[in-house]
Formats: structure tokens, sequence, C-alpha cells
């Protein structure tokens, strides 16, 4: 494996991180994974009350999140 190879895939891991945590501390990603899970659950709960299946929830939400 190539020395670029090698910092292509650390640079990928990086980035993966910092998608789950805006902190590069570990003890606080675990409260950002929580609160993302947290978060996606009250979305699917709402979408349930106002009568939409799981599906037609998470459409509307990602029409919503690339309008913004």
């Amino acid at each position: 494996m190539s020395l670029e190879d090698q910092q292509f895939q650390h640079d990928q891991f990086q980035a993966n991180k910092s998608n789950i945590s805006a902190s590069n501390d570990p003890a606080q990603m675990k409260h950002d994974m929580n609160e993302m899970l947290i978060t996606g659950a009250k979305a699917l709960l709402s979408g349930r009350e106002a009568g939409l299946n799981d599906d037609e929830t998470m459409d509307y939400y990602l029409r919503k999140y690339r309008q913004a």
C-alpha cells in the first residue's frame, strides 16, 4: 500500500468521524450519536402523529434538508 493510499484512508476516516460529531473528543462522540438517534426518533414520531408512514416522513425531511 502506497503512502498516498494510507493518507487517503486516514483522511476518509477523519472526515467520516467529523460527520458524527463536531467535537474531536472521543468521549463526546458517544453523546453526539445518542442525540442524533433521539432527534431521528422524534422526527419519525412526529411523522406518525401526522399520519405519515416512516418512508414518507424520511422523504419529507430529506426534501426539507436539501432546500436549506
